[in-house]
């Protein structure tokens, strides 16, 4: 078969959780991902798992967001979006979908995932929009590395603006 990342050395047994730790090398470790080494390897095993939810911890979105999969990391984010607690006084708190409520977990990863999708960066390099959907509009301003701020206007398709300062 083609090449995986294995969660630990030793006889595999069978998953019992609802997470992909062999891809803790994506994030949030990083040593995975677009333009990286190893990068098909790290899609192999994304796509040899079948623990893709998005709900509390479940970060599939976010590994979806840092490996370039542009249908997953949307569809998993905009399912995250529709989850709430029917219950909670405030209709934005998530439910207790593994832990308790609000699950901060949930919000936290959808940030996490969507900031991914807007931008992505490796030491020197930025990347803008590398797994944001083309049909999305998008107006942001986010802080990068060596105190850098990215400002960025996507519409219909276009980058209207984009300003990286220093």
């Amino acid at each position: 078969g083609k090449k995986v990342i294995l969660p630990y050395e030793g006889e595999l047994v069978k998953a019992s959780n609802s997470e992909m730790p062999e891809l803790y090398s994506v994030f949030p470790y990083r040593f995975y991902g677009l333009d990286k080494p190893g990068y098909e390897t790290a899609l192999n095993t994304f796509y040899a798992n079948k623990q893709h939810g998005a709900r509390c911890w479940q970060h599939t979105d976010v590994l979806a967001s840092y490996l370039g999969i542009v249908d997953s990391a949307k569809k998993l984010l905009v399912g995250r979006l529709g989850y709430n607690h029917p219950q909670a006084r405030i209709p934005a708190f998530w439910g207790n979908n593994m832990d308790w409520c609000p699950d901060q977990d949930h919000g936290g990863n959808l940030m996490i995932a969507l900031q991914a999708m807007l931008l992505q960066y490796d030491e020197s390099k930025i990347s803008i929009l590398p797994t944001f959907p083309k049909e999305w509009n998008v107006d942001f301003k986010l802080n990068a590395p060596k105190n850098t701020t990215v400002t960025v206007s996507y519409k219909n398709g276009k980058l209207l603006k984009n300003i990286v300062s220093p």
